[in-house]
């Protein structure tokens, strides 16, 4: 497996980093996760946007384009020969006097079918977040909350966990956003919540204004996830995930519903057109 790393493609036994610099230390960095169908990954020019954007955030220069940086992405996988289906890591952080840039693929398995079908356990996790940070707004390295969270939801057999912000409102889940169905319409987190603006998140939106469903962005309060009809959690590599337990409670059937069917049907028809 050949990684990108600093101006050059190296055997990923051969990848080395200094253990002494901003990037390591203090978690002074950025990246992107994205998926790859038939080796075209798909929303790539958004996912390198937001990290260009996120750069002066936490005052990281880059000498990259997004141009030189989708050239970059798209080598490395064929320099792996991957599959139908690939997992991207685009990663930069602070060096000694200068900004570190990798890419990471490798093969990526989906969840099967049938987990799909059932849906994910989620739990609210004790872990806060704190939505007035100016991290949630970027993919910072700095992800010790959400290792945490995880951690949480590994101890009560979950999947995932849902962090609250100071009002006890929903802000995420620890590696998607959260959409709730309620009588035919949809509602997702705010970005004032404390939720990371996902890829994913967007192109969900997209849909429901293609399909004319009504969707809001607002304060979402736990009851309503519990009282839902249909959940489901986002991000670039599950897709649509449903999300049928929270807390040991059953969220409407138990199982995928009609709603979350479609979306996850519409996206995976504009992953495969790339």
């Amino acid at each position: 497996m050949k990684i990108f790393l600093d101006d050059k493609w190296v055997k990923e036994s051969e990848a080395r980093t200094p253990v002494y610099e901003a990037g390591f230390l203090y978690a002074q960095g950025l990246f992107e996760t994205m998926r790859a169908y038939n080796r075209k990954v798909f929303r790539i020019d958004s996912h390198i946007d937001r990290l260009l954007q996120s750069l002066p955030i936490i005052n990281l220069n880059l000498n990259y384009t997004r141009k030189t940086l989708k050239d970059i992405i798209i080598k490395t996988i064929s320099l792996n020969s991957l599959g139908i289906s690939s997992y991207v890591r685009l990663t930069v952080w602070q060096g000694e006097g200068y900004t570190h840039t990798s890419v990471i693929v490798k093969e990526y398995t989906s969840y099967p079918e049938e987990k799909y079908l059932c849906g994910a356990r989620a739990i609210l996790s004790k872990t806060m977040q704190d939505e007035s940070s100016v991290l949630v707004t970027i993919k910072s390295s700095a992800r010790l909350h959400f290792l945490l969270a995880e951690y949480e939801a590994k101890t009560k057999n979950a999947d995932a966990a849902i962090l609250l912000n100071s009002k006890g409102k929903v802000a995420e889940a620890t590696r998607s956003n959260i959409f709730v169905i309620k009588n035919n319409a949809i509602f997702t987190s705010q970005a004032e919540s404390g939720c990371l603006l996902g890829i994913t998140r967007q192109t969900v939106i997209d849909i429901a204004r293609r399909l004319k469903i009504k969707l809001y962005e607002k304060e979402l309060d736990p009851r309503e996830v519990f009282l839902a009809d249909e959940v489901f959690i986002t991000n670039s590599l599950i897709e649509i995930m449903p999300l049928t337990f929270l807390d040991g409670k059953k969220i409407g059937d138990g199982k995928m519903g009609k709603l979350t069917e479609i979306f996850l049907e519409k996206y995976r028809e504009l992953a495969l057109k790339g």
